[in-house]
């Protein structure tokens, strides 16, 4: 039974509280409404259970990591069914809050999504008063799958003696190798947490690489390249790097793995040799300093010496032609042998100082090889009194014209002749000449019946100033060049020389050297020597003038040309030569090259320079007359304008050459005018 009340105060009162109870519910239901949307939009799994374990909440982050939904439809039904079997004693150990102090509670668990693929997920959970629990499940897939990734990575590098460094995305260390520890003198627990280079890093490491490291690790692509660290005790280490990043399954970069490679070994090495090629190019350069100095003494005393030299054997050609007594004239011959044999040992020396300084040159031209022989045959004949006997056989399929080297042939052949016919006291010496056809070779064999060389000399003969014994140079004279400069003339000319020998029974010396035919009869005075001392009448006609600064030189100039018939005038230095062409058109003019006031380049270049506008001048044919006979020489001579270069001592027979070549000139000059 209800009572009733006419009581309007208390009626109010009644209405006013139910209104407000209805407010408050009102507002509780709103602000569990809230709440819950605050919580589905948390990533973390948010659940509770009963008292059995049943889950009786959980947020959408549920439906979100594992799969399940609707989030509902795993209401009711315990936690473990969604965890693999082998975890479900670490789950009980937290629902039922256990404490481990190394774990505070927290543990990772396997729970299967809804394709049945494995999600790890972080728990943690409290006990109700009543009786269930509430916690949360946080996803940590990503990152056992890294710690996995990190201890593949670790297992792999621990068993390398490379230096090995792990570090997270940011650059800091997250585990190195012991090689490292064990080079650098820092533990992993010195490492953890720091940037490598800020460790390792000293006052010697290039900035620029460090800045390419940098660059690279922001870029997240990989970086190569060497650098120098410093261990924990201050001891700097070379080491050749490469860092790559390790990308996670969205393609961004998870971490860095940085290998070294120990190089301090090869930069030492490479510093040595870098330091040796210093050396060597320091080396190298004062032995160029010396080359060039010794090449200009050798200049200077071949100068030097054929000065006086060409006035020794020019006036003894010009004796020859005068009447002597028998006394006389083996006086004279005398002299012309030693003068000779002087002229001899400077040109070995100032061929050998060519050869060691690479300006070697070889003049191929056609030759006339039975001449060429000939002539040297000729110039090797033993004297009167020694019973020796030198032969020649040249097979007749020797060519009758070829292209080589005719002067250096000759040079060999006279070398390799000479020393048979010098060391042979009795007996012969044999020169047989024949030709490979196939080959394009032309052989040379000397043989002798001579004193013979012993193994051991025999070892060395080609070696520079060797001889076959100390005794050899007293005894035979010569600088022991030689045969040295020949190898090198026959390997210029494409073939080798080789030498046979027994002590007492003789040597034999062969060589080839590689031709081509020339096609053509050979004309005379190819690639030999003319003795003829009769001038053409052109030749005769020219107008010729003698450039000299040296009295007995210049002397020996005019009497030698007067000896052929021509009449010259003289100048003793440039300014004289330019001042005699005012009132003479010269046809040729031998020209020395230093004088004072003005030398002969200089005289030179001003004539070319006046030959457009002086007809006297445009023609003139000018030979260089000099002591100077290096190949540079030539060169400059050329160089400013000359046309030809006649080294003292002069031969009559070269002098003659010259003055046929200018009477040619001339001849064309005039067809040309």
């Amino acid at each position: 039974m209800t009572e009733s009340t006419d009581n309007p105060d208390e009626l109010l009162g009644t209405d006013i509280h139910v209104q407000a109870t209805y407010r408050l519910t009102e507002a509780l239901v709103a602000s569990e409404a809230r709440m819950k949307r605050r919580i589905d939009l948390l990533k973390e799994i948010v659940f509770e259970t009963d008292t059995a374990g049943n889950l009786v909440f959980l947020n959408q982050a549920w439906g979100r990591a594992l799969g399940h939904v609707p989030v509902e439809s795993c209401l009711n039904r315990p936690l473990q069914e969604f965890v693999v079997p082998e975890d479900w004693e670490r789950l009980n150990r937290v629902l039922s809050g256990e404490r481990d102090e190394t774990i505070a509670g927290q543990q990772r668990l396997r729970l299967r999504r809804h394709d049945q693929t494995i999600a790890w997920m972080e728990i943690l959970a409290s006990r109700m008063t009543g009786g269930g629990n509430v916690g949360t499940l946080y996803d940590v897939t990503a990152v056992k799958e890294s710690e996995d990734e990190l201890r593949k990575l670790s297992l792999v590098a621990s068993f390398t003696d490379n230096y090995v460094i792990i570090a997270d995305r940011e650059g800091r260390t997250e585990w190195v190798n012991q090689a490292f520890v064990r080079r650098t003198g820092y533990s992993l627990e010195d490492m953890l947490g720091r940037k490598p280079g800020r460790v390792l890093q000293g006052p010697g490491t290039n900035r620029a690489v460090v800045d390419q490291i940098s660059h690279g690790l922001r870029e997240g692509k990989p970086i190569s390249g060497e650098l120098l660290n410093y261990t924990r005790g201050g001891e700097g280490y070379w080491v050749r790097f490469h860092i790559s990043p390790v990308l996670d399954a969205s393609g961004q970069v998870e971490r860095f793995v940085a290998v070294q490679t120990d190089s301090t070994e090869q930069h030492r090495i490479q510093s040595e040799i870098e330091a040796a090629r210093d050396r060597a190019e320091f080396l190298a350069s004062q032995a160029q300093a010396a080359n060039r100095a010794k090449s200009e003494f050798l200049a200077m005393m071949s100068h030097e010496i054929r000065t006086p030299m060409n006035a020794v054997l020019g006036f003894a050609s010009l004796l020859e032609h005068t009447t002597l007594n028998a006394e006389q004239r083996e006086f004279l011959q005398t002299i012309s042998r030693s003068g000779e044999s002087l002229l001899e040992i400077i040109n070995e020396i100032l061929d050998f100082s060519k050869i060691e300084s690479g300006k070697f040159q070889i003049d191929l031209q056609p030759t006339d090889i039975a001449r060429c022989v000939t002539d040297a045959v000729n110039l090797c004949q033993p004297p009167p009194d020694k019973p020796v006997t030198l032969r020649l056989v040249i097979d007749a399929k020797v060519p009758r014209s070829v292209i080589t080297d005719a002067g250096r042939l000759r040079q060999v052949l006279v070398n390799i002749i000479g020393n048979a016919v010098k060391f042979t006291s009795r007996g012969s010496v044999e020169v047989r000449v024949g030709y490979a056809a196939a080959a394009h070779r032309v052989t040379f064999e000397v043989q002798d019946t001579g004193i013979g060389i012993s193994p051991q000399d025999l070892e060395r003969i080609f070696a520079p100033f060797s001889q076959a014994d100390s005794s050899t140079t007293r005894k035979y004279g010569g600088t022991g060049l030689g045969l040295a400069i020949s190898q090198r003339i026959v390997e210029a000319l494409g073939g080798k020389i080789i030498a046979r020998s027994e002590p007492g029974k003789g040597s034999v010396f062969s060589f080839e050297i590689e031709v081509s035919e020339d096609g053509e009869e050979t004309r005379t005075n190819r690639g030999g020597t003319d003795s003829a001392r009769e001038l053409s009448p052109a030749a005769r006609a020219l107008r010729v003038l003698v450039v000299e600064d040296n009295e007995v030189n210049m002397l020996l100039a005019i009497r030698m040309l007067a000896q052929l018939g021509i009449r010259a005038d003289r100048a003793t230095d440039g300014i004289e030569c330019l001042q005699a062409f005012a009132s003479t058109a010269y046809d040729l003019v031998f020209m020395d090259l230093r004088m004072p006031k003005m030398d002969g380049f200089e005289a030179t270049s001003e004539l070319r320079r006046l030959a457009g506008a002086d007809p006297r001048v445009s023609g003139v044919y000018i030979c260089a007359l000099t002591a100077n006979v290096m190949p540079s020489d030539r060169d400059a001579c050329l160089a400013v304008g000359m046309n030809a270069m006649l080294g003292k001592p002069v031969r009559v027979e070269d002098l003659i050459k010259e003055i046929e070549r200018a009477a040619l000139h001339r001849a064309k000059v005039h067809t040309r005018a």
